[in-house]
């Protein structure tokens, strides 16, 4: 075999290794974790980029993280961490699930060094443009989802599993207007 080739496949083997937090000490009293899949949707649609907090219900809150983010098709394998050890997974227990996904910016919005040189007056009148257009930007999650004191989504993980959520199931009608065009402006 080629070497460099060779030396790709190792290099690739071991980052892999190492992203899966096999190469790392499992800090003590970490729980034992189940494979468990969220799969989330918006109008029966796969929805992509949407992060997921999983928040326990018992004493060991603040412990360890658990969460994940879902993919192109909507889903999300979840992993559990602790400092720098991570792992696919997550403990046996109740939680309250919360979602978010990061808003596109507004259409007006501008680099960090065009804001720089801009004067007070010009930030100023800048932040309520910019306010007035994220008001218009329709949310994608319903905010009931966007906290563990809100959501009224729970599970209860004793084993392997999956669940889907649709985000239209959650949707209020003033939350979610009509989906408002906003042209784009090239710079």
């Amino acid at each position: 075999m080629n070497p460099i080739k060779y030396l790709c496949i190792l290099c690739f083997a071991l980052l892999f290794i190492g992203n899966l937090g096999c190469g790392q000490k499992k800090p003590e009293g970490f729980p034992k974790v189940v494979t468990y899949t969220i799969v989330v949707n918006n109008d029966g649609q796969p929805e992509s980029d949407v992060s997921i907090f999983l928040s326990p219900d018992n004493a060991l809150r603040g412990a360890w993280v658990a969460g994940g983010k879902t993919n192109a098709s909507g889903k999300s394998v979840l992993v559990t961490s602790q400092g720098d050890y991570r792992v696919k997974g997550i403990p046996e227990g109740k939680y309250q699930v919360s979602l978010n996904k990061q808003l596109p910016d507004p259409p007006s919005k501008v680099s960090e060094s065009e804001y720089k040189k801009m004067s007070n007056r010009e930030k100023e009148a800048y932040g309520e443009k910019m306010r007035l257009e994220r008001e218009k930007i329709p949310l994608i999650v319903p905010s009931i989802l966007t906290k563990p004191e809100t959501t009224p989504i729970s599970i209860d993980v004793s084993a392997n599993g999956k669940i889907v959520i649709d985000l239209k199931d959650y949707r209020k009608e003033k939350e979610f207007p009509e989906h408002l065009h906003i042209p784009v402006q090239k710079k």
